[in-house]
């Protein structure tokens, strides 16, 4: 007997993934408006934040990367 897959789960998690996806957007956008403030004032925050961004953007590939595979 064959087994049946359950798409509506896959649809369900890839919505979630995407949701995630969105919010890693907002706080990216974020952390670059806080960035700037203190690219001129304090530069070893600016580069641990940069670190952060970085980490954001990988993290965001990833799940671009999750939903691509079928």
């Amino acid at each position: 007997m064959a087994k049946v897959r359950n798409f509506t789960a896959g649809k369900e998690e890839n919505k979630n993934l995407e949701a995630i996806r969105e919010k890693l957007e907002e706080l990216k956008d974020q952390l670059v408006e806080v960035l700037e403030e203190y690219e001129d004032k304090n530069q070893d925050k600016a580069d641990i934040l940069t670190e952060a961004l970085d980490a954001l953007e990988d993290a965001g590939e990833a799940i671009e990367e999750a939903l691509s595979e079928e």
